[in-house]
């Protein structure tokens, strides 16, 4: 819903920096661009593009349309859910010591997502 009315408002906002450039006012240029740019981005996050979680045998990836992250479970040290102010996030943390924190919960709630995770990896763990 979020991604619709984003992609709502920068369509708009695009249209008004277009109509600005018609009537010769050079800010147009930079709303049109700004915006234009927004919808492009919302756009291909609503197309399937966006944001994805695949969950396989040997491990998972996460991923978006600007990267992809691959971590085998044999990889994966700890799963928890980390909480500040108003924001939830699935963490787990890897054995060469790094961290990784998924705020989005694919549909599936964060309690979910990390429950499902951690089962996963505790299986390959024993």
């Amino acid at each position: 819903m979020k991604s619709a009315l984003l992609l709502i408002v920068c369509a708009g906002g695009a249209i008004f920096g277009f109509v600005m450039v018609t009537r010769d006012v050079w800010p147009g240029w930079l709303l049109a661009i700004f915006f234009a740019g927004g919808f492009i981005g919302q756009a291909l996050q609503l197309a399937g593009h966006g944001s994805r979680l695949i969950i396989a045998a040997d491990g998972f990836t996460v991923g978006s349309f600007r990267t992809t992250e691959t971590h085998a479970w044999t990889d994966v040290e700890s799963v928890s859910i980390m909480s500040w102010e108003h924001t939830r996030a699935v963490r787990f943390r890897l054995r060469n010591g790094g961290e990784r924190l998924l705020d989005d919960d694919f549909g599936l709630g964060i309690d979910e997502l990390a429950r499902l995770l951690g089962e996963r990896a505790a299986r390959v763990r024993s």
